[in-house]
């Protein structure tokens, strides 16, 4: 299912990993990227259409897995995609 903003669902745990099978259940969101031209080096074409977003909250944490289409082979071998963890802040 596609969204049309990056709707967060909830678990009781939240994903360890890009690949884990929770991300099937919650929503696709596909946010166009825009050109990347205000500073060198510009592009004038872009490399990447969009970003697909998917998040899963425990209520105290939140995990957003980013995936993206990424035909040049100019990067770190790999699947295209980024896991990163921050810590959350107690208010």
């Amino acid at each position: 299912m596609t969204t049309t903003e990056v709707v967060a669902v909830s678990s009781s745990n939240v994903p360890s990993s890009p690949d884990d099978p929770a991300w099937d259940e919650a929503p696709e969101h596909a946010a166009k990227l825009l050109l990347q031209d205000l500073v060198e080096p510009r592009q004038m074409q872009a490399s990447t259409a969009d970003v697909r977003v998917r998040a899963i909250t425990n209520g105290s944490e939140m995990a957003f897995r980013l995936e993206w289409l990424d035909k040049s082979k100019d990067d770190l071998p790999g699947p295209a995609h980024l896991w990163m963890a921050a810590p959350s802040k107690s208010r």
